[in-house]
């Protein structure tokens, strides 16, 4: 068994819940990679990281790290715990284009029935019922 920490954005691998989680589970492997803000890169290490490993992992998210591991549960069924979830990461983060459309992606993929647009004062999602169509 193992534990996933994904910090978030401008972060850092040895962050507080790190500390936390290595104090309360000195047994257990903790893997905490240092992430590089470019999120499809992020993610790209981080799914890296599952496949590469043989055992069962749990995966622990702070903000933006929060979004990247919701996203893996949803890949590889993993558990996951998200504090302080960021699930519009292009609010208060300054990301590029090509970065805004991975997670515009990323984000289609975990809510399903949520249909989200891309307009120019940035990204809005609406909540679609099929049962009304709206």
């Amino acid at each position: 068994m193992y534990f996933l920490n994904v910090h978030g954005y401008q972060g850092h691998s040895g962050n507080n819940v790190f500390q936390m989680l290595k104090a309360c589970f000195p047994e257990v492997e903790i893997i905490s990679p240092q992430l590089v803000n470019k999120p499809s890169i992020d993610f790209s290490t981080l799914k890296r990281i599952i496949i590469n490993k043989a055992d069962y992992g749990i995966a622990f998210g702070k903000s933006l790290g929060g979004f990247y591991v919701c996203h893996l549960n949803k890949m590889f069924n993993m558990p996951c715990i998200c504090i302080n979830p960021s699930f519009e990461p292009w609010i208060n983060n300054v990301f590029e284009d090509e970065d805004l459309e991975f997670l515009y992606t990323k984000i289609k993929e975990i809510m399903g029935d949520e249909i989200i647009s891309l307009e120019e004062d940035g990204y809005h999602y609406t909540r679609y019922s099929k049962d009304n169509g709206s």
